[in-house]
């Protein structure tokens, strides 16, 4: 999930989450073809090449489908939890795209 890269705190924090909080049974809500009907808004989607949850190939493949606007797919070299590197580069991403965009 975070491919060995999550800080000791983060990992205790998720862990507590699952061990004391009841979530949904369909979490993360999945967002139908129809719910973004009318969405116009320029999108940029980041995604994680490890990822176990949303696979980058699945992930693209659907968003392209329902996102009118897509614009940007970006992917990185990391599992679902982005470690610091990444960080810098996906703020920088995004902080590039909403000059282009916004």
């Amino acid at each position: 999930m975070s491919d060995n890269s999550m800080k000791e705190i983060d990992k205790k924090i998720i862990g507590d989450v699952f061990k004391y909080i009841r979530l949904e049974q369909e979490m993360p809500k999945l967002t139908t073809k129809e719910e973004l009907s009318h969405y116009s808004s320029p999108t940029l989607i980041i995604a994680g090449k490890k990822d176990i949850f949303f696979s980058e190939n699945s992930l693209n493949k659907i968003a392209r489908e329902i996102i009118p606007k897509l614009i940007s797919f970006k992917t990185y070299d990391m599992g679902h939890f982005p470690f610091e590197d990444h960080l810098i580069k996906i703020n920088n991403d995004i902080v590039e795209f909403l000059k282009d965009y916004y």
